[in-house]
């Protein structure tokens, strides 16, 4: 089967073969496992997590529960392990499969170390920059794709094509669909601006209409009557590093994990100066298995070579008596 093949048919989960544990998240209840599909050598990452418990479903939880174990008792507390029945209306797990997988996704789902990053403008413009250039118009396809209509059409909850101050949202593929867990991504239209450092003020017009809409819409549209969400509830920020350089805007619940560069905070400092991120230094974790943590190690290896010939050469030079 060839790779355009393979992008285009759905993988039966059934024909998955096992090769090895990438990474597990114990905190998030995700592994990522790396493998193929039956009659194909294009490798295959399978990513499995534990779903949230819809509250309409708990009512009625001990009529779906079998299989239990008690592994202890102490007083008043009993810890047992059990299974859910297939007739509950909660699916056990999420799963998304990458197929075929590059070696950069096998790299980025595997067990690594991380470190910090203080990145300076200088770093970004001498080694970010370049890396993103370098990287390949397949790696944002998906995007186009929920752009231009192609896919996704029928989730999106609003679409506006203005080609300067237009986006879109859609729900994120990891969000379950249970309200405390809301997970939200806001696309915008216009190409070239690929993450915060691109940001000036003519894009604040396009930044004030994605907090409007966010704020006013999101809470409209996902608010039942057993539960609400307003938008003093609502975390909309960007990532930095991101995981793809095409602009885009996380909108999600409080109580979900994780944070970066907050939409708010971002409108007034580029208000108050417009090179506010292209003069910035932004700090922000990477993972050692990271392209760019390779950069970077290879311009510091470089910096230390050429700081020790120019001590050489100064330490060369005759000395004046």
């Amino acid at each position: 089967m060839s790779k355009e093949e393979s992008k285009n048919e759905i993988p039966k989960l059934k024909d998955f073969i096992f090769e090895k544990l990438l990474s597990e998240d114990t905190k998030a209840h995700r592994v990522f496992l790396l493998g193929k599909f039956k009659n194909s050598s294009e490798p295959a990452i399978l990513k499995l997590e534990k779903t949230h418990f819809s509250k309409e479903n708990l009512n009625n939880i001990n009529n779906y529960l079998e299989k239990e174990t008690v592994l202890d008792h102490n007083d008043i507390y009993t810890w047992l392990t059990s299974n859910i029945s297939g007739t509950f209306k909660d699916p056990h797990l999420r799963i998304q499969i990458i197929y075929p997988a590059t070696s950069l996704h096998i790299k980025k789902y595997s067990e690594q170390p991380r470190v910090i990053i203080n990145e300076t403008p200088e770093q970004y413009k001498n080694i970010v920059l370049p890396y993103i250039e370098s990287l390949p118009p397949e790696r944002t396809a998906w995007v186009e794709n929920i752009l231009e209509g192609r896919q996704e059409a029928d989730s999106l909850i609003y679409n506006d094509k203005d080609s300067e101050t237009g986006f879109i949202i859609v729900p994120d593929s990891k969000w379950d669909r249970t309200l405390n867990t809301l997970y939200v991504q806001c696309i915008v239209h216009k190409r070239g601006i690929r993450s915060v450092r691109d940001l000036r003020r003519e894009h604040l017009p396009l930044l004030r209409k994605v907090y409007e809409i966010a704020t006013t819409l999101v809470p409209k549209i996902y608010s039942t009557e057993s539960e609400k969400i307003t938008a003093d509830q609502l975390k909309i920020y960007f990532h930095y590093q991101p995981s793809y350089y095409h602009l885009h805007i996380h909108i999600t619940h409080i109580n979900v994990d994780g944070v970066g560069l907050y939409l708010r905070d971002v409108i007034d400092n580029i208000t108050m100066d417009d090179q506010f991120y292209a003069k910035k230094t932004i700090t922000y974790q990477l993972g050692k298995n990271h392209i760019l943590y390779s950069l970077f190690e290879k311009a510091y290896n470089n910096k230390r070579i050429c700081e020790s010939i120019e001590k050489e050469e100064i330490n060369k030079k005759p000395k004046l008596l």
